[in-house]
């Protein structure tokens, strides 16, 4: 049984042989099927062996992931590691992401892991990218919100009062709001200098 086994395997007749290699109790053989069954991006095929090999759900996850990531599945990797809650692997998913240019996908999965250095490079690159909207929220996110401030500073010497009282805001940049409240105040626009006051505790 074994011989006729190996060969369906050989043959690549994969799913005969995983039923002889059951049959047998032959671990090895039922293994190396699941790892052809990963190769193929045959995932649940993959998945149903490996519960009848008695893989507890955790070590069996982390290998159809890892599969996942070599094959270039990132996505459903992603799904693996978030319900394994495996913090170091969603961290190197988020590079992977990262490195593609989708910083924003990559930020869901520092977020996820709890790494404030990773999402402050996100900021980072959306702040080289001049998004300034994306940029702040990832600087709030990582603990850096004098950063935003320093966007609010930006706009503040473009004269674009608006956007420099909302980074202002995000930041919580109470003198920095005084600082407007003042430049509104002498541009005789008392309403929304009194609404900046406020915000600035004045």
């Amino acid at each position: 049984v074994k011989k006729i086994s190996d060969a369906y395997f050989m043959d690549g007749e994969y799913e005969r042989a995983s039923k002889l290699y059951l049959n047998i109790q032959d671990k090895v053989g039922v293994s190396n099927v699941a790892e052809k069954y990963l190769m193929n991006g045959e995932y649940d095929k993959a998945i149903n062996l490996y519960d009848k090999l008695g893989l507890s759900e955790k070590e069996r996850d982390e290998k159809i992931a890892e599969a996942a990531v070599k094959k270039g599945d990132l996505d459903y990797a992603y799904k693996l590691y978030s319900k394994s809650g495996n913090k170091d692997k969603l961290v190197e998913l988020g590079d992977l992401y990262f490195r593609k240019a989708d910083y924003l996908t990559a930020a869901i999965m520092y977020e996820e892991a709890g790494n404030k250095s990773k999402i402050r490079e996100v900021a980072d690159k959306y702040y080289e990218l001049a998004n300034y909207e994306k940029a702040a929220k990832y600087y709030v996110l990582s603990g850096n919100s004098e950063e935003v401030k320093k966007i609010g500073d930006y706009y503040f010497a473009d004269q674009d009062y608006e956007k420099a009282y909302s980074y202002y805001d995000i930041a919580g940049a109470k003198e920095s709001l005084k600082i407007l409240g003042n430049r509104y105040f002498m541009l005789k626009n008392y309403e929304k200098s009194r609404e900046v006051y406020l915000k600035s505790g004045y």
